[in-house]
């Protein structure tokens, strides 16, 4: 018999999860893995302890903790078997979810129960995770699918439906992967290259429900199990019909330049060293309006040179032909030329000077840049619409959090607001004063995983309570570090509770350790904080959030931005309504 125990106390030592043995005045016994996992150095300060001591005064539901275990044990007696989940505490004060799994034992000396304990602190942040990632499949600017091994469509986002022309979503669901390509030969080249690389990226032609047609740019792969099993297929979409429409006519302009004289596709001008038009060829004509016949013998900046250049090119012609020297020649210039209608229109050239028979002339080679200069411009539309886009999925991520939180709606953007004029006050540069808005924008996404109980509780928060809502900038960090923003989004949802002076969570940061824009987001976060109403008190008012951050002004916040938030304030430059 003595044997048979120490036989099992060997197994449960060598067991890598906890195990303990209680009964309902507290632990009798537990395995080397009890002691790792709740942070005590010896058995002596575990055994003997109720489990309510090793968790936080109050669980998450608000129950006392010591009643809530008392519940639970009674149901493992009377049932036989009890799993739930529970907050624990170790003994170094942190805080970790768990599953808690009770089995009743009856032995001959009384019944005792058997626990086993699961943090689960990875689980609840993949469930948050999950939960963003579909919150950002489904607003996503590009059209996104999946698809079952056999190539089925099985979800599909609103953006697919409406690039493909389809007016509801459940049309696309369980139509073939190849029914959505014009061409069969591309379908079974992705396919084959999916199936060959696990991944596949290119450009094909897409199908809508219509019969038309569009160039989609794709990024697809293989869905693995957890076994490596393939059970599917994803993929993302973008129409770039208006792209490749902008590339060709480029790639025209670019042909022009290299075939000028074969294909006399750019316009040819030669003037000799007097300035006078020796050349001029038919794309000449077309260009500038002005026939073979009244441009040859005429000086070339009364004809084609806008007047505001005539004096520069006079000048320039002269030093060329007194010192050899020049500025502009074998060179691309871009300038305005001047049609014979009076209009301006840009262009580039290169001059090349060329000495034949003692004859100084010099030959332009011109080429028309309106048309790419609108391909710019569109390509500059472009880019401005998909940084519109991504801000639009930001702020369905942002109603997302906020949702769960209808007495503290629109803090974000609020906050948003203030951080951005604040930054435009310390004179940022465009592209950081987006940063600051785009970041204050998501600045609490981590309180996606926070209880809603919690964030809308009508009284002051308890230790438990507070100590859960400051979790959220880890949370929110974990959640955008992977996520490629032109700014560092990540780094604001992780420090916009720092302190200057290492007071604040979760990193203790202090003065340039903490990132410009989370130290603008701080100020801003407290005025909209302290400013409005909230679940547990009413506004304290404008002034009082004023003389809030005054009165920390060099300790926890940076006195620059404290300073511009007060101008702001001040000379009326912002309010909140």
């Amino acid at each position: 018999m003595k044997s048979n125990e120490e036989t099992v106390r060997a197994i449960c030592e060598a067991s890598p999860d906890t195990i303990m043995l209680l009964n309902e005045h507290g632990f009798l016994d537990c395995n080397s893995a009890t002691l790792e996992m709740f942070a005590c150095a010896t058995s002596n300060e575990f055994l003997g302890r109720h489990p309510s001591e090793y968790s936080p005064t109050t669980q998450v539901d608000g129950r006392d903790s010591l009643e809530a275990a008392n519940d639970k044990i009674t149901v493992a007696y009377k049932t036989g078997s009890n799993l739930f989940e529970w907050t624990h505490q170790r003994a170094n004060g942190e805080l970790f979810p768990a599953e808690v799994q009770l089995t009743l034992l009856k032995l001959k000396n009384g019944d005792i129960l058997q626990a086993t304990v699961r943090d689960i602190t990875k689980r609840k942040q993949a469930e948050a995770e999950l939960l963003l990632k579909d919150l950002v499949f489904e607003h996503s600017i590009t059209a996104n699918s999946i698809a079952d091994p056999d190539g089925i469509i099985t979800h599909a986002n609103g953006t697919f439906a409406k690039l493909w022309g389809y007016k509801r979503r459940s049309t696309v669901i369980g139509k073939p992967i190849a029914a959505f390509l014009k061409f069969e030969d591309e379908a079974i080249e992705i396919i084959t290259a999916l199936n060959k690389n696990g991944k596949w990226k290119g450009e094909y032609t897409a199908l809508r429900e219509d019969g038309s047609i569009f160039c989609a740019l794709g990024l697809a792969s293989i869905i693995y199990n957890g076994v490596g099993d393939v059970i599917g297929y994803q993929s993302s979409v973008l129409d770039i019909s208006e792209r490749k429409r902008a590339e060709e006519s480029l790639k025209n302009a670019e042909a022009h330049s290299r075939g000028i004289i074969e294909s006399a596709k750019d316009a040819f001008i030669s003037m000799n060293s007097s300035g006078i038009i020796t050349e001029w060829n038919p794309e000449a004509e077309r260009m500038f309006g002005f026939c073979k016949e009244e441009a040859i013998g005429n000086k070339l900046s009364e004809t084609v040179i806008p007047e505001e250049y005539r004096a520069m090119h006079t000048r320039g012609l002269e030093r060329h032909l007194e010192t050899g020297e020049s500025k502009v020649l074998n060179k691309p210039l871009q300038i305005h030329g001047l049609h014979k209608d009076g209009h301006l229109f840009p262009i580039e050239l290169s001059i090349a000077p060329l000495i034949d028979n003692q004859s100084l002339t010099f030959n332009a080679f011109i080429r028309d840049l309106t048309e790419h200069h609108e391909a710019q411009e569109k390509l500059r539309e472009s880019e401005a619409a998909l940084k519109n886009s991504l801000i639009g999925t930001i702020g369905a991520i942002c109603k997302a959090v906020e949702a769960r939180d209808p007495y503290t709606s629109g803090h974000q953007l609020r906050v948003s607001r203030l951080a951005k004029s604040i930054a435009q006050e310390l004179g940022f540069d465009s592209d950081q004063i987006e940063g600051v808005k785009v970041g204050a924008m998501i600045h609490d996404i981590g309180k996606i995983q926070t209880p809603s109980e919690i964030l809308s509780k009508p009284s002051t928060l308890n230790k438990l309570e507070y100590q859960i809502i400051q979790t959220h900038a880890n949370t929110g960090y974990e959640i955008l570090k992977d996520v490629d923003f032109p700014w560092p989004v990540a780094d604001i949802a992780h420090q916009h509770h720092e302190h200057l002076d290492g007071s604040g969570y979760p990193q203790g940061l202090k003065g340039d350790e903490i990132c410009i824009e989370a130290r603008i987001i701080a100020v801003a976060d407290t005025v909209e904080a302290v400013a409005s109403h909230r679940p547990y008190r009413p506004s304290l008012g404008t002034e009082a959030a004023l003389n809030e951050i005054s009165a920390n002004r060099g300790t926890w916040y940076d006195p620059d931005v404290v300073d511009a938030c007060l101008k702001l304030f001040k000379e009326e430059k912002f309010a909140f309504d």
